[in-house]
């Protein structure tokens, strides 16, 4: 993934444009029963999510395409239906690029985040086992290494973040709620860059981090909650600073 610039900020589309890449994204996947349209589109949803696509970036279906070995018609149409539902934005007939909320559309993100995720860890909390902690606590893992090594670029710590986040939510054993919460990821993913490169100090996150595993552990779904609460606020607000009203 590339590396932000030294104090990068967040830009608008079309705003210091950058050239057409391809961001890495998650391969395929192999199931012949969901089209490849639909399989393109799920790659780069998670590569939103996940902070794979920055903000700024323009991403191009002549460079997708080239990038998954796929031709460029089901990754026009992953592109679109992303612009129609406000994710991305074109300001050309190839280029799109990352839509940034408005501060105030970023607080209703987080207050709706706030009630679903909530939700999702609480019923994650009352079934976790100790198998389920070990592949979060795994996760975490790789996260907090990102963050405590001075040389790496830090936008590598969204990926484990997000599949963190949302292992745990997934546990809550509900696919309705799992995409009405990928929809929101989707907006705020690749924000997170903006949190990550210019915190000097990730100590705080790691702890809620560690906090939501213990309250897992504990299977207490009030104590899980306000470790997550904290986690998406202290982000909120640092993200918030660089956001227009």
């Amino acid at each position: 993934m590339p590396k932000p610039a030294e104090g990068q900020r967040i830009r608008r589309p079309g705003a210091g444009r950058k050239p057409g890449h391809a961001p890495t994204l998650p391969p395929l996947a192999d199931d012949p029963s969901v089209s490849l349209s639909r399989r393109v589109q799920d790659a780069i949803r998670v590569g939103l999510m996940s902070g794979m696509i920055l903000p700024g970036n323009a991403v191009t279906s002549r460079s997708l395409s080239k990038a998954m070995g796929v031709s460029s018609t089901p990754v026009r149409e992953a592109l679109k239906q992303l612009e129609a539902e406000g994710v991305l934005a074109s300001r050309n007939k190839s280029a799109f690029f990352v839509t940034a909320p408005t501060r105030g559309e970023f607080r209703e993100i987080l207050d709706i985040r706030l009630l679903l995720e909530g939700f999702a860890i609480r019923r994650a909390a009352q079934v976790a086992t100790d198998e389920n902690l070990a592949a979060f606590r795994a996760l975490n893992a790789q996260y907090e290494a990102v963050l405590r090594d001075p040389t790496a670029n830090r936008g590598r710590s969204l990926a484990p973040n997000f599949r963190f986040h949302f292992e745990i939510y997934r546990l809550a054993g509900s696919p309705l709620l799992m995409t009405t919460i990928e929809g929101l990821w989707l907006r705020i993913g690749p924000m997170l860059h903006e949190f990550v490169s210019h915190i000097p100090d990730h100590g705080d996150t790691a702890i809620e981090h560690r906090q939501m595993l213990d309250a897992l552990a504990r299977n207490d779904p009030d104590a899980a909650e306000s470790a997550l609460r904290a986690d998406l606020i202290g982000a909120f607000e640092e993200i918030a600073k660089v956001l227009k009203d």
